[in-house]
């Protein structure tokens, strides 16, 4: 299991080239995951994920996922 935080902040530059286009903020977000061995072989992973956009013109949204992997 475990926590993870991200923060995305573009460059001058770049936050300049895009300015005529889309308005943009720093970005951050973050993510709680739980890896479950379910067998030796069969690894069950699901996680929680919360983002704010780049953009200014989205909200933050919520990502739940659910990973299966099996070791041959």
């Amino acid at each position: 299991m475990g926590i993870g935080y991200f923060y995305n902040r573009l460059s001058g530059p770049l936050e300049d080239l895009a300015a005529p286009i889309v308005a943009l903020r720093d970005g951050h977000g973050g993510e709680v995951y739980y890896n479950a061995a379910i067998r030796p072989w069969f690894q069950l992973t699901t996680d929680l994920q919360a983002i704010q956009s780049d953009v200014e013109a989205h909200d933050t949204v919520l990502v739940l996922g659910l990973r299966g992997k099996l070791s041959f």
